[in-house]
């Protein structure tokens, strides 16, 4: 048996819509613990809000939080998830990067970016 490409390609645009229905909310955090699929939760969880914004290519879904300079101020944030509530609820996913000194002379744009490649294995 062989999947269709058409198949393939509904099954990569249920997938972006999940996301669009489920990613609502972007938390942000001060530990960089390597993330796990296990995970339920930022290691330390100081800043969470609803999406501004979610942007869709191809093979893509972007989801998007503004921290403005009033938030979030002196935590080195280091982490960021995306979740179904704006709190406890489920964690999609988690990630780490370079510590940010977060100040109130700043303000970030976060941008989660899930890659969604089907295939026929």
């Amino acid at each position: 048996m062989v999947l269709t490409q058409t198949f393939l390609d509904e099954v990569r645009d249920t997938i972006k819509q999940q996301i669009s229905d489920d990613f609502l909310y972007v938390a942000v955090g001060t530990d960089n613990t390597t993330p796990s699929s296990s995970d339920t939760s930022l290691g330390n969880e100081v800043l969470r809000k609803a999406r501004q914004e979610t942007t869709s290519g191809t093979d893509y879904r972007i989801v998007s939080m503004w921290v403005n300079s009033t938030e979030a101020n002196g935590n080195s944030l280091k982490e960021v998830g995306t979740f179904n509530q704006s709190s406890g609820g489920s964690m999609w996913t988690r990630n780490t990067f370079t510590s940010l000194s977060k100040t109130d002379t700043m303000e970030v744009w976060i941008d989660v970016k899930v890659t969604i490649s089907v295939s026929e294995v």
